[in-house]
C-alpha cells in the first residue's frame, strides 16, 4: 500500500507503526479519509450527493434542490431525521445549503446544492461517470 501525501513524496507505511510521530501525516490522511467515509456511510447520505450532483435532470437550477424535493428522493419518513442527515452532509462540505426567496409567494427558503467536498468524492470514486451513464439509460427507457 502506498499513499500519496505531496506529488513529490511517497510513504510506503508498516501498519503495526501507524500510529507513531514518523508516520504522522499518513495517519493524519487516514484519519481524513476515514471522516469521508463516515459521513457517506449511510445510505441515504449517499443517495443526497448524488440526487443533488444530477439535480439539473429534475429541472431545478444547477445542482440544487429544495429541503422537499430531497425528502421525496430519500423517502425519509420525519423532516427531523432528514434535517439531521442534511446538517452531517452540510457540516463536513459535502452539500451547502444558501437562502432561496419565491418571490411569487415571498417566502424564504433553503435551497440544497452540491458542496465542492461533494463533488471532488464523486469525481475521484469514479461515481459521476457511473451516474451519468445509468441517468442516460433510464432517460432512454
Amino acid at each position: 500500500m502506498c499513499l500519496e501525501l505531496t506529488p513529490d513524496q511517497k510513504v510506503t507505511p508498516d501498519p503495526k507503526n501507524l500510529y507513531t510521530s514518523e508516520y504522522g501525516a499518513v495517519r493524519s490522511k487516514l484519519e481524513h479519509w476515514a471522516s469521508y467515509f463516515k459521513t457517506v456511510g449511510s445510505p441515504v447520505r449517499l443517495l443526497i450527493i448524488l440526487a443533488l450532483y444530477e439535480s439539473d435532470f429534475l429541472g431545478r437550477q444547477s445542482h440544487s434542490l429544495t429541503f422537499s424535493d430531497v425528502k421525496s428522493i430519500s423517502g425519509l419518513p420525519s423532516d427531523e431525521a432528514l434535517a439531521y442527515h442534511l446538517r452531517q452532509l452540510e457540516n463536513a462540505g459535502f452539500i451547502r445549503k444558501d437562502a432561496h426567496k419565491d418571490e411569487k409567494n415571498r417566502r424564504v427558503y433553503p435551497l440544497y446544492h452540491i458542496g465542492e467536498q461533494g463533488t471532488r468524492f464523486l469525481e475521484d470514486l469514479g461515481l459521476t461517470q457511473l451516474l451519468q451513464t445509468t441517468m442516460q439509460e433510464l432517460q432512454g427507457s
